[in-house]
């Protein structure tokens, strides 16, 4: 099985490299994939969940296995939003509002914005489309006495030019962290992938002058789509 899934992975990587299939190309049904490489499709899906561990193939709930585009390229020192992030590597962005209301702040919440236990915030949840893509499951816990009216506004846009442009409140510093993790079951269908998915999180805090935090983010990435770089100067 072993030498067979091996040899699957590299005729499909080939044929990809050769130009024969395009990013976000649907690859023929399992079924039709296992008669052509004469293979079970036990030994089939061994192989193309090998190639989407790796980033190169991207699995859809009821719609089959895509080709995964080239990811983004995001470094998260960088205060632009992602929106123009990726408006810059001439790829298109669209942001579907989830849900938004004000709610006790959980513990990550709390400890990165510096507040007390049962301190009410406003939480933001989104999901990110790339090139009409689902990729980003985003949560957003802002400060609520800083942000009045916040809720009333739309939230379907960059929410660092609307602090900015709305509220002058503006990031002058910030801190983040970078881990594995998996897509839960509230965030799978909004991606349109499973549960367990695996996931890229950027949890990131925003700090105003003063060494105020005023934002706290939490982001789900599909994993191959997302490459991070940091440029230090």
């Amino acid at each position: 099985m072993t030498a067979k899934y091996q040899e699957i992975k590299e005729l499909i990587i080939e044929q990809v490299d050769q130009g024969q299939f395009s990013a976000h190309q649907r690859l023929p049904s399992e079924r039709l994939l296992a008669e052509s490489f004469g293979t079970t499709r036990v030994t089939l899906r061994e192989a193309l969940s090998s190639l989407e561990a790796e980033g190169r193939l991207y699995r859809e709930v009821r719609r089959g296995w895509f080709i995964s585009p080239l990811p983004v390229v995001y470094d998260p020192n960088s205060r632009l939003g992602y929106e123009k992030v990726i408006e810059s590597q001439n790829r298109s962005l669209s942001t579907l509002l989830i849900k938004a209301k004000l709610e006790l702040a959980n513990t990550k919440a709390c400890r990165a914005l510096g507040l007390k236990a049962f301190t009410k915030v406003i939480a933001i949840h989104r999901v990110h489309t790339i090139d009409n893509r689902p990729v980003v499951y985003a949560i957003n816990y802002i400060t609520s006495e800083l942000f009045p009216g916040l809720l009333k506004r739309d939230l379907s846009h960059s929410l660092i030019d609307l602090y900015k442009e709305q509220y002058n409140i503006e990031g002058v510093t910030q801190n983040y962290s970078i881990y594995a993790s998996n897509i839960d079951h509230d965030m799978a269908n909004p991606l349109h992938t499973k549960q367990g998915t695996q996931a890229l999180v950027i949890e990131k805090t925003n700090f105003s002058e003063g060494n105020c935090a005023f934002e706290f983010s939490i982001d789900y990435w599909r994993h191959d789509a997302i490459r991070i770089e940091s440029y230090i100067i």
